[in-house]
């Protein structure tokens, strides 16, 4: 008696948690759709200067040879000609990289893009890579390349 019982609690319990999930599966949005676009396909080969290579919406690139050199700590560093073996020269190359990533933050961030990679470093087919150098340049408070002060 209470095994026939039992069975027919538990059959009806797994009738109605497939009926719940059926209703959840047919009220979801993807349901009885199928992708109008491929998925994009990105090849990362270069170093990820911002962002997270695996989760990204829009990807950015930047020549950060170009404009490293161009960071005001870096050229003070360069003009005072300060030795490699000491503390300063340390200082001011922490200075550097990291008023070189802020303002490379700050680029991407107003452009909407969440992963930048250094110049020539990504393909991407199906979506807009961003040169970001421009933004990045302005950000460091320098002006537009091939202009002088």
């Amino acid at each position: 008696m209470f095994g026939e019982r039992h069975s027919r609690v538990r059959r009806s319990v797994s009738i109605a948690a497939a009926v719940v999930a059926a209703f959840a599966c047919a009220g979801s949005p993807s349901f009885g759709k199928h992708a109008t676009k491929p998925m994009p396909h990105v090849t990362i080969t270069g170093r990820v200067l911002v962002g997270n290579a695996k989760s990204f919406l829009r990807v950015g690139t930047v020549d950060r040879a170009e404009l490293f050199r161009l960071v005001p700590a870096y050229r003070e560093l360069q003009r005072a000609g300060i030795s490699r073996d000491s503390a300063n020269y340390h200082f001011h190359l922490y200075q550097a990289n990291r008023q070189f990533q802020q303002a490379l933050a700050r680029a991407a961030a107003a452009t909407g893009v969440d992963l930048v990679i250094e110049s020539g470093g990504v393909r991407a087919a199906g979506i807009e890579v961003v040169d970001l150098t421009p933004r990045t340049r302005a950000e460091l408070g320098l002006p537009p390349a091939g202009v002088t002060r």
